[in-house]
C-alpha cells in the first residue's frame, strides 16, 4: 500500500514538475483531475468486485471473507494512489480560477 501512495505522488509529481518545465499548470491540473477520477472509479470497482466475490462465495458454501478482504486492499490501494492527485486537483483548482 506504501507503494501505491508512492507511485500517486510520482505521478503527480510528473504532472506538476512538467507543468513548471512548460509554464502551463493547465496540463498538470489536466494530468491530477484524470488520475483522481480514475482512482475514484476503480476504487469502487475493486471494493464492489471483493462484495460480489464474497457473495458468490457465501452462495457456493465457502467461507467468502477472503475475496472481500482482497477486494477492500485493492480499493485502499487505489485510493492511497489518488489521494495526492486528487489533493494537487483541489490546489490548482483554486490557484487558477479563484
Amino acid at each position: 500500500m506504501v507503494a501505491a501512495f508512492i507511485i500517486g505522488l510520482f505521478v503527480a509529481g510528473t504532472g506538476a514538475l512538467v507543468s513548471v518545465a512548460i509554464d502551463n499548470w493547465q496540463f498538470s491540473f489536466a494530468i491530477s483531475g484524470v488520475a483522481a477520477v480514475m482512482s475514484i472509479v476503480m476504487s469502487s470497482m475493486f471494493r464492489n468486485m471483493g462484495v460480489i466475490s464474497r457473495k458468490r462465495a457465501e452462495a457456493r458454501g465457502e467461507e467468502g471473507n477472503r475475496a472481500l478482504k482482497e477486494g477492500e486492499n485493492w480499493a485502499r490501494m487505489i485510493s492511497l494512489f489518488g489521494f495526492p492527485n486528487i489533493l494537487i486537483t483541489v490546489i490548482l483548482y483554486f490557484k487558477l480560477y479563484r
